[in-house]
């Protein structure tokens, strides 16, 4: 090999083995910054602690929008596509275990605690419904729109049904 070609490979090597320090120094301090910043995943608490933190902190009545708001600001954080669906479901969840019951405004929860006909820190009643009566109120609110459908009057489904076709058309009844 001629001299020059080694010295290009030399070169090139040297080069390459300052890059790999230069990566090694940046890798290295990203770890010790992650150990640094690693929280124990058991001592971190769970969806369902904070959420109750948080009803109990800002009011016994929360929308689910409301309460992602409030735990996102206290701190939590998750991997989802949809972290307003897992704080959806850790409610529902909570529901189920009699720490929330669910209100008769759509998506309001209020701590079980204070499901025993108490008020709101406005003094205000929380509405809540007991198993016979949601069915006859959402039946009494449907009854009361003007179209029957709760769309406040706005028809929004068809009249009257698409026609069946002939055996010979060729295309879809709608």
């Amino acid at each position: 090999m001629p001299e020059s070609k080694i010295d290009e490979i030399v070169a090139d090597l040297r080069a390459y083995e300052a890059w790999l320090g230069v990566e090694m120094k940046r890798v290295g301090r990203a770890l010790k910054a992650l150990a640094e910043d690693d929280v124990d995943s058991s001592a971190a608490p769970s969806t369902s602690a904070m959420l109750l933190e948080v009803f109990q902190k800002h009011g016994p009545t929360l929308s689910i929008s409301e309460a992602y708001h409030l735990v996102r600001r206290a701190g939590w954080s998750t991997d989802s596509k949809d972290p307003m669906n897992v704080i959806r479901a850790a409610m529902a969840r909570m529901v189920s275990t009699d720490e929330l019951v669910r209100t008769d405004q759509r998506g309001k929860y209020a701590l079980a605690s204070y499901a025993d006909g108490g008020s709101d820190a406005d003094g205000d009643d929380f509405g809540l419904l007991g198993e016979d009566d949601s069915d006859r109120m959402y039946d009494a609110r449907r009854l009361a729109e003007p179209d029957g459908w709760g769309s406040g009057g706005v028809v929004t489904m068809p009249q009257r049904l698409p026609s069946i076709n002939d055996e010979g058309d060729d295309e879809p009844p709608f």
